[in-house]
């Protein structure tokens, strides 16, 4: 009996750690129709994107414990968009790239550079990258190539971007996904 009760007590643990996680993911899911809808309010600032990658990475800096190198790098480069709404697609951006490599070591590159009348700033990671069929659907909102992904974070990228009167690209790179963020120069 005694065995028994151990069994049911490990099957209602991991029955509650699977509910929990799959609330987390509605939360994610509610989290982005809210996060579409609340970029109505639009506060559009000349900032340095470089220095807002630098603060947005220093918020992982548990990352490099887990085996993940975070690296930023390039020069700064100005640009006018909403500085809270361009560090929350930072932040759905490596949180991806983190995903992706779960329990693997791996490395986030953000690079931001000046290329003509743009500044580009560039996430790459170490994840595999993704089909290439599935490229060109990655920013559509609810599409997700995990089962934990809410399919709404790329989709807030590009929807901030664009805003911004920028573009973004995703494409394979040799060992994972990179995806280019486009600003006009300021």
């Amino acid at each position: 009996e005694a065995h028994h009760r151990v069994r049911i007590t490990d099957d209602a643990s991991v029955a509650a750690a699977q509910i929990i996680e799959r609330v987390e993911h509605l939360r994610e899911v509610a989290q982005g129709f809210g996060n579409l809808a609340a970029l109505e309010q639009w506060e559009p600032a000349v900032f340095d994107l470089l220095s807002a990658a630098r603060k947005v990475v220093d918020e992982y800096r548990v990352l490099p414990s887990r085996g993940i190198a975070l690296v930023v790098e390039g020069t700064p480069g100005q640009v006018r968009a909403d500085p809270l709404w361009v560090e929350r697609a930072l932040r759905h951006l490596l949180e991806n790239s983190v995903r992706v490599l779960g329990d693997r070591d791996g490395t986030v590159t953000l690079r931001v550079d000046s290329v003509g009348a743009e500044i580009v700033l560039t996430v790459r990671d170490t994840g595999g990258g993704v089909a290439p069929e599935l490229l060109g659907r990655l920013f559509e909102p609810h599409f997700s190539t995990t089962s934990e992904g809410s399919g709404m974070g790329l989709a807030v990228v590009a929807r901030v971007l664009a805003r911004a009167g920028g573009s973004v690209q995703a494409c394979n790179a040799s060992e994972g996904l990179e995806v280019r963020l486009h600003f006009p120069a300021v």
